[in-house]
C-alpha cells in the first residue's frame, strides 16, 4: 500500500481536485520551475474558458425581470462569488512559489520531529485528506442538485443545469479553497500537538531525574536511546520547531488572506440577508402557512450551510492556537518542578519566545479567526437584521 512520505502527497487528494475543476497550480518539491510554468499556462487556459461560459450564460439567459425580485439577489451574489473565485486564482498563480517555500520548510520540521522520536502520522493525515476530498464533491453535488430543484425561474431542466453548473463553479470552488486552508492549519495543529507531546516526555524525564527512587517514571513515547541526557538540547530543538511552525501558520494566512477576507464577506451578507428572510417569511399575514414553512426550511438550509462553513474556518483556527498555547502551559509546569539553572534559561527563552511571537490568524490583518470573532460576527450579523427590519418593515418587504 502507498504510503505518503510529506505534507503534500497527504494532500494529494485535495490537490488533484484543484487540478480538476480547474484552480490552483501544480506544487510538488521535485518538479521543475518549467513544469510550474506548464502548470500556470494550464490554470490560465481553464480559467478563461470558465469566464467565457459564464459570461456566455449571463448574456443569454439573464432576464431583465429578475431587478425586481430576489432572482436578482441571486445573481448579483453569483457575480460576486465568480469575482471572488478569479481573484483566488490570480492570487494563487502569485503564491505558488510562497506555497512551495512553505511545503519544503514543513518537510525539514517533520524530519526534525521524526529525529526526536515523535514523528507525525502521515497515513492518518492523508485519510484526512481523502474524508475532506469526499465531503466536498457529496456536498458540491448536494448544492448543485437542490439549486437545480429549487431554481427561481421555470425554464427547460437542460437551460437549468447548464446555467446551474456554470453559475455554482465559483461557489465550489471557493469551498474548496478555504477546505484546503482549514487542512493545512489542521496539519499545523497535529504537528503542535507533536511538540507538546515531545515536551511532556521531557517533563515526563525531568521529573524521573529528581525522583527516580520513587519509580513514578513511565514513558509513552518511543524515543532515543540518548533522549534522557540531552532533554536540554532537545527542548532547544523543539523551542525552534515551535517558532518555525508558528511563522509557518503565519505564512499559511498570508496565502490565503484574500480569499478569507472574501468569504468571511461573503458569509456576512448571506447570513444577514438569509436571517432577514426568514423573519419576513414568518412575520408576514400575506403568506400562507404551508408557504412559510416550505419557505423557511430551504432558507434554513442554505444558513446552516453558510454557518458551518464560517464555523469550520474559525474552529479550526482556534483549537490550532489553543495547541499551541497549551505548549506555554508545558514549559511552565517544567519549569517549576526543574532545579537546573540550564534548563530554566532554556524555558525562559521559549517563554520570551512565545510572548514575542503570539500565533494569530490576521487575513490582511482586518480580523482574527477564533471563538472571539465568531461572538463579534454574531454580533454584528444581528445588528444588521435589527436594522434591515426597523428600515423595511413587513409592508415593504412582502411587496
Amino acid at each position: 500500500m502507498w504510503k505518503p512520505k510529506n505534507l503534500l502527497e497527504t494532500l494529494l487528494p485535495i490537490y488533484i481536485l484543484h487540478i480538476i475543476f480547474c484552480h490552483g497550480v501544480i506544487q510538488y518539491p521535485a518538479i521543475s520551475k518549467s513544469k510550474i510554468n506548464y502548470s500556470i499556462v494550464f490554470s490560465i487556459i481553464t480559467t478563461s474558458v470558465s469566464f467565457i461560459c459564464f459570461i456566455f450564460v449571463c448574456w443569454n439567459y439573464f432576464k431583465a425581470s429578475w431587478i425586481s425580485n430576489d432572482a436578482f439577489i441571486i445573481f448579483t451574489y453569483t457575480n460576486f462569488v465568480a469575482f471572488s473565485m478569479y481573484v483566488n486564482i490570480v492570487c494563487g498563480w502569485f503564491s505558488n512559489n510562497k506555497t512551495l517555500k512553505i511545503n519544503l520548510r514543513l518537510i525539514k520540521a517533520d524530519e526534525t520531529l521524526s529525529n526526536l522520536g515523535v514523528p507525525v502520522d502521515a497515513q492518518r493525515a492523508l485519510t484526512l485528506s481523502v474524508k475532506a476530498a469526499v465531503f466536498w464533491i457529496i456536498f458540491s453535488v448536494f448544492i448543485t442538485s437542490c439549486r437545480v430543484k429549487f431554481y427561481p425561474d421555470p425554464i427547460d431542466l437542460l437551460s437549468t443545469i447548464i446555467i446551474v453548473l456554470t453559475f455554482n463553479h465559483g461557489y465550489n470552488v471557493n469551498v474548496l479553497i478555504d477546505l484546503t486552508f482549514c487542512l493545512l492549519i489542521n496539519h499545523m495543529k497535529i504537528r503542535f500537538e507533536k511538540v507538546n507531546k515531545a515536551l511532556l516526555d521531557n517533563l515526563e524525564i525531568h521529573s524521573y531525574g529528581n525522583d527516580h527512587n520513587k519509580g513514578i517514571f513511565t514513558s509513552t513515547i518511543v524515543r532515543p536511546s540518548n533522549f534522557e541526557r540531552n532533554y536540554i538540547k532537545i527542548l532547544h530543538k523543539l523551542r525552534r520547531i515551535h517558532l518555525e511552525l508558528g511563522m509557518l501558520c503565519r505564512e499559511i494566512t498570508k496565502v490565503y488572506s484574500i480569499a478569507l477576507v472574501l468569504t468571511m464577506a461573503q458569509l456576512f451578507v448571506t447570513i444577514t440577508i438569509l436571517s432577514y428572510k426568514i423573519y419576513t417569511k414568518l412575520s408576514n399575514p400575506k403568506v400562507g402557512p404551508l408557504h412559510k414553512v416550505l419557505t423557511t426550511i430551504i432558507i434554513l438550509i442554505w444558513l446552516t450551510i453558510s454557518s458551518l462553513q464560517f464555523i469550520c474556518i474559525n474552529h479550526t483556527c482556534a483549537k490550532t492556537i489553543t495547541e499551541w498555547k497549551r505548549t506555554g502551559e508545558i514549559i511552565c509546569k517544567l519549569e517549576t518542578e526543574s532545579e537546573d539553572e540550564k534548563l530554566k534559561g532554556e524555558i525562559e527563552k521559549f517563554s520570551m519566545q512565545m510572548l514575542q511571537n503570539p500565533l494569530k490568524f490576521s487575513p490582511c490583518g482586518f480580523f482574527d479567526l477564533g471563538y472571539y470573532f465568531v461572538r463579534d460576527f454574531v454580533g454584528s450579523v444581528t445588528a444588521q437584521v435589527v436594522i434591515l427590519i426597523q428600515t423595511y418593515p413587513i409592508r415593504n418587504a412582502a411587496q
